[in-house]
């Protein structure tokens, strides 16, 4: 299983001694997963996923805890804190807006809507682990642990938006299209064109819509699984033709 370990503050020095002994090390695999690590020193972040058989680590982000939040940032943050306590929903823009000191006004020249805040929220926090893949050793099965990683941190918000929402603004449905849009992209880069998205767009969409699914049923389900067993299930079920374009 995955567990996610926070360590105290520690000294640049010590961090250095960590860093250097992990550069360089063998590169990331889909197995093996041990547990991820978050090292703050100061006001940086640092990030690590660690592996067995062999014993290694890799490297996966740095980042700044002193970040200049936008707009949309700020609102999906409010509506995140409402939704704690309430469903999605029973929330209103007024709601939302004022509780971080914006006015409904500043929430409509940003979001059409409730639903559209939802869809950006998402999308966004996916393209950005998406980024990441080929950067410091970062892979594409990198990024499906931190995928799961995030359905893992935030299981009760994504199971309000999953049990409150429907039709054409349900969850699930953005789930759905995110993935297959985040893996094309990936797919279209790694090929430099459109062709071989076209061949294999129909195992992208299959693959998107069943890893969606896969992903609801653990949100409103009962099941304790680990972010690490929940991503190698979703590696292991990835289709055959698709395995060239997104593994390492």
């Amino acid at each position: 299983s995955c567990v996610k370990v926070c360590l105290s503050i520690i000294s640049d020095g010590a961090l250095a001694q960590l860093g250097a002994r992990f550069h360089g090390m063998e590169e990331v695999t889909s197995s093996n997963l041990v547990c991820s690590i978050v090292v703050k020193t100061g006001l940086i972040e640092f990030g690590f996923l660690f592996y067995n058989s062999p014993t290694y680590a890799v490297f996966i982000f740095r980042r700044s805890m002193v970040e200049r939040k936008t707009t949309k940032q700020l609102l999906a943050e409010s509506f995140k804190e409402l939704a704690e306590t309430r469903p999605v929903n029973k929330i209103t823009i007024q709601e939302i807006a004022g509780n971080c000191g914006y006015s409904p006004a500043t929430f409509y020249r940003h979001f059409n809507d409730k639903f559209d805040l939802i869809a950006w929220d998402y999308t966004s926090g996916c393209r950005k682990m998406m980024s990441r893949i080929g950067k410091d050793g970062v892979t594409w099965e990198c990024s499906v642990l931190s995928g799961c990683q995030y359905l893992f941190e935030h299981k009760k918000y994504l199971k309000n938006l999953l049990l409150n929402t429907n039709g054409h603004d349900s969850f699930i449905r953005y789930m759905s299209l995110t993935n297959m849009e985040l893996l094309t992209d990936e797919i279209k880069r790694k090929a430099g064109g459109e062709g071989t998205v076209q061949e294999l767009l129909p195992l992208i969409k299959i693959y998107s819509y069943g890893t969606a699914c896969l992903a609801a049923e653990y949100l409103t389900g009962e099941d304790m699984i680990q972010p690490g067993q929940l991503s190698r299930m979703m590696i292991r079920g990835l289709p055959e033709p698709l395995i060239p374009w997104l593994c390492s």
